[in-house]
């Protein structure tokens, strides 16, 4: 067997999604897992050992910090949590599909979560090329996902979580997924826009998917969305642009996204389907570090299940 090139370290809370990590990180042909920790452990107050090329982090909020002040600058870190969204400039987001030479050679780089990643994966091709003019208050992203999404602890019961967080929603502007949606859709569009736009987030028992639609005020016919589409992610394995609606393909178990477009009157509508611990989660994170690292975006995560399937 060959040696492996990268020694990874993954820090995590034994939740679905750590385990997922963890369980990619050790089929990946070129990463070697070398320190593994779960944060509920004596070892999560230590110090990683030098020489770690990436580790990776999933903690819950507020938790990151303090353990990336013990982690060397040399040592590249993908971060799955929200402790270090924002106007931060030492960490970069990691929209591996969209912009994937930003994050190339990066040492910071935050995951977006499925809620995020959804709708910016379905919005990026028309709004990086500039084709509509839109306004915060014009755009509405509706996700909804399974009960271990938004605001549930990877302490809790997943079956509790199920019957108590049925149906809530994030749909408050000031709440964080709304502000975050924001400021990624200003990165994306080159804008300057003031506020959030509206999102709602409700969370239903899907399983291991996320589904996300996005409508913006202002038609853009749905012809031309595919055709941006097919032309912004062309060199993309792990996007496919659909003519069926996306919500009706199969995603869970990959890493794979699906996009498709529609063009009632006055409106246009984006639509993706994402497997929520694939490319919601640690898909998406192992992705980033293939590029973090100058490996090809899909090493590890293709021809194989990158997620529990429902």
């Amino acid at each position: 067997m060959p040696e492996k090139k990268f020694n990874i370290g993954v820090i995590g809370t034994n939740d679905d999604a750590w385990k997922n990590l963890v369980r990619l990180v050790r089929n990946h042909p070129q990463f070697g897992l070398t320190y593994l920790v779960d944060a509920t452990s004596r070892k999560y107050n230590q110090t990683p050992p030098s020489g770690l090329d990436l580790i990776f982090i999933s903690l819950p909020p507020d938790a990151s910090p303090a353990f990336v002040d013990k982690i060397g600058p040399r040592t590249r870190i993908v971060d799955l949590g929200t402790d270090f969204c924002g106007e931060n400039t030492e960490w970069v987001d990691g929209l591996a599909d969209i912009y994937p030479d930003r994050i190339r050679g990066q040492t910071r780089v935050i995951v977006p979560g499925c809620y995020f990643t959804g709708a910016l994966i379905a919005l990026a091709p028309i709004l990086v090329p500039k084709k509509m003019e839109w306004r915060h208050e014009n755009l509405i992203s509706h996700s909804s996902s399974g009960v271990t999404g938004a605001d549930i602890s990877s302490e809790t019961d997943e079956q509790s979580a199920g019957h108590s967080k049925v149906a809530s929603d994030c749909s408050n502007v000031d709440h964080f997924h709304a502000k975050e949606m924001g400021r990624l859709i200003e990165c994306l569009s080159g804008g300057c826009q003031d506020s959030s736009p509206k999102s709602h987030s409700p969370l239903i028992h899907l399983s291991s998917v996320n589904l996300t639609t996005c409508f913006l005020e202002g038609s853009l016919d749905a012809e031309v969305c595919f055709g941006l589409a097919q032309d912004f992610y062309k060199n993309n394995p792990l996007v496919r642009v659909s003519i069926r609606p996306a919500h009706k393909e199969k995603v869970d178990g990959s890493n794979l996204a699906v996009i498709s477009y529609a063009s009632p009157p006055q409106e246009t509508v984006a639509f993706s389907s994402i497997a929520r611990h694939g490319k919601g989660g640690a898909g998406h994170a192992i992705q980033n570090a293939n590029l973090m690292l100058g490996l090809e975006a899909n090493m590890g995560l293709t021809g194989a299940i990158v997620a529990p399937k429902s």
